[in-house]
């Protein structure tokens, strides 16, 4: 999903435009934190409100199964995901470091949704555990070493939404 050129602008996103795949893997994440980043389709909102994850994108889809979806209700009205998907990738931290390589399983995938959810509660009932959360961010580790790092931060009137990336 492109971001509406208003707010690209009005973000200084044209910073954040990448080359290639490579590039933008490592490269360093230089806007400022705005809602509109949430729209790009290599930034995770940790939810934890969610029960299972959700994506209007493909990018890194694998196994894609047409049954078993569920109703997803972020975008207002509830809509059907479409599909269930295992989405491949990577977490890359703010600053461009190349962190874990993962698969997330039985994500709910459905064009119309507007942003990309990592259910939190759905990783810490499968082990995971927030080892650090203030305002700087969530950090979420498990036992084998992995880490996932909720370094995105994006300001709202009574709080904060934190975000990660997934290439």
């Amino acid at each position: 999903m492109s971001v509406d050129p208003r707010y690209r602008q009005a973000c200084n996103l044209e910073s954040a435009v990448r080359k290639s795949e490579t590039e933008m893997s490592a490269a360093k994440l230089d806007v400022p934190m705005c809602f509109e980043i949430l729209y790009e389709s290599d930034i995770w909102i940790g939810d934890s409100g969610a029960s299972s994850h959700s994506t209007n994108n493909k990018t890194g889809a694998v196994n894609e199964r047409l049954f078993g979806s569920a109703s997803l209700g972020h975008t207002g009205e509830a809509v059907k995901a479409t599909s269930t998907i295992d989405a491949s990738g990577q977490f890359v931290t703010q600053d461009g470091t190349l962190g874990l390589k993962a698969t997330l399983t039985d994500v709910n995938y459905n064009e119309k949704l507007n942003f990309n959810l990592i259910s939190l509660t759905r990783l810490l009932c499968s082990g995971w555990s927030i080892t650090s959360g203030n305002a700087a961010g969530i950090i979420l580790t498990n036992g084998s070493g992995g880490v996932i790092n909720f370094d995105i931060i994006i300001p709202t009137a009574h709080g904060a939404i934190f975000a990660c990336r997934f290439v």
